[in-house]
């Protein structure tokens, strides 16, 4: 829009409707034209502008109107066409080159960032694939919650796992989709509480184009007033205050700025999501060949759900 009002055209020319493929302002030449459409405040249409081929500087040609094609160079202008120039072409001074149908180019790819997690659940269409993690502090050992006796968390494969979207970025948004064909009619669940208070909900769809549909959901449980320290001195009680009042200024922020990406639909690539998608057999130890025809564990006592032998 900033660049619109200060477009120059470097010519103007009346062009055949048989010629306009060439120039790829209509439908038939190397590339479809793009448009792009103007509208005011209350969604009307204003005016269309018709993007075709790049002009490309330094091709050797006479006229701007001839084909261009060859002849080398870098792009210094582009053939256009607006709404209601009917036979009307101009080469502008810019070749617009950011202005493509697909956003992805310019999307700030930022996105929401997980931090600190205290629980991570992955719930499956298979209910027996579904598990949880849980861990009491910050730096503390994660365990599978509601393990089985014969269920020992493998800390080299739930390594994977138990740092859920610590820095994801979007490809793109997708736009236009019905629940059944994105998938997230039947999403698997996954859902993350922080030791900040952050609650994540984060439904994965389908699987299109090394990317995974997804939507995220988020909201914050913060504490309203600092704990005191008996015996606190002024000086530091100053200083906490003050730290307690910062952390949360920075933390209603965080929860106002990720609360925005729940409304819409976010193409995210596979790496991002499939490490946290190993169904709950894939994050225990395995059990030994021992164990496995004797059915007993290491101990020698027989595991749930295992006949003694002789039984």
């Amino acid at each position: 829009l900033v660049k619109l009002k200060n477009l120059k055209v470097v010519q103007t020319e009346q062009v055949g409707a048989s010629q306009l493929p060439r120039l790829e302002l209509a439908p038939g030449g190397k590339t479809e034209p793009t448009s792009v459409e103007f509208r005011d405040a209350s969604g009307k249409a204003i005016k269309t502008l018709t993007l075709g081929k790049k002009h490309m500087q330094g091709s050797g040609q006479d006229s701007a109107m001839d084909e261009m094609g060859g002849g080398g160079g870098y792009p210094d202008g582009r053939y256009v066409q607006v709404s209601g120039a009917v036979g009307a072409v101009s080469v502008i001074s810019d070749p617009l080159t950011d202005v493509e149908p697909g956003a992805g180019r310019w999307l700030n790819k930022s996105f929401f960032k997980i931090e600190k997690p205290k629980s991570i659940s992955v719930t499956f269409a298979e209910a027996t694939n579904s598990w949880t993690l849980t861990r009491e502090t910050e730096g503390g050992q994660w365990k599978l919650a509601e393990a089985k006796a014969e269920e020992k968390l493998d800390a080299g494969k739930s390594a994977g796992v138990t740092a859920p979207f610590g820095s994801p970025t979007l490809n793109d948004v997708a736009v236009g989709l019905t629940p059944e064909q994105s998938g997230l009619d039947k999403p698997t669940v996954i859902k993350v509480a922080t030791f900040d208070g952050f609650e994540y909900t984060v439904n994965i769809g389908a699987k299109k184009n090394e990317n995974y549909l997804l939507t995220v959901a988020v909201v914050g449980n913060f504490p309203k007033e600092r704990v005191a320290v008996p015996d606190e001195k002024p000086e530091d009680k100053a200083k906490a205050d003050k730290e307690f009042t910062d952390n949360l200024k920075r933390l209603k922020e965080k929860l106002a700025t990720e609360t925005m990406f729940g409304k819409w639909t976010y193409q995210v690539a596979t790496w991002t999501v499939d490490p946290l998608l190993k169904k709950r057999v894939e994050l225990v130890e395995e059990k030994s060949a021992e164990t496995k025809a004797t059915g007993t564990d290491s101990g020698g006592s027989p595991q749930a759900g295992a006949s003694p032998p002789g039984a």
